[in-house]
């Protein structure tokens, strides 16, 4: 018979306002987006710059500080017992022997 596979999924608990400052983000990202395709329409190159420039600079500033937090929340649950950077090169974090 074939080996059963268990996959484990840990979600986050966020509050609120990250929930909130997420929501905004993405409203400001689309919300430049459409003043850029608006002004591409009305023939002003110059306010569609524009406005595609800040949404790709709010596009990236987003992505950089969720990669920044994907990886504190990462490096956390690598520092628990057990974590992956206590059993990467020591073995299990209890096989120790206690005197």
């Amino acid at each position: 018979m074939a080996e059963s596979v268990h996959y484990n999924i840990r979600i986050r608990k966020r509050p609120w306002y990250a929930w909130l400052a997420s929501a905004l983000w993405l409203t400001a990202v689309f919300v430049f987006l459409e003043f850029g395709l608006g002004s591409v329409a009305e023939r002003e190159p110059r306010a569609a710059l524009i406005a595609f420039a800040v949404a790709v600079l709010i596009l990236a500033l987003g992505l950089i500080r969720w990669s920044f937090s994907l990886r504190k929340s990462r490096k956390v649950e690598n520092d628990e017992p057990g974590g992956a950077s206590e059993t990467a090169e020591t073995g299990d974090w209890n096989d120790t022997p206690r005197e």
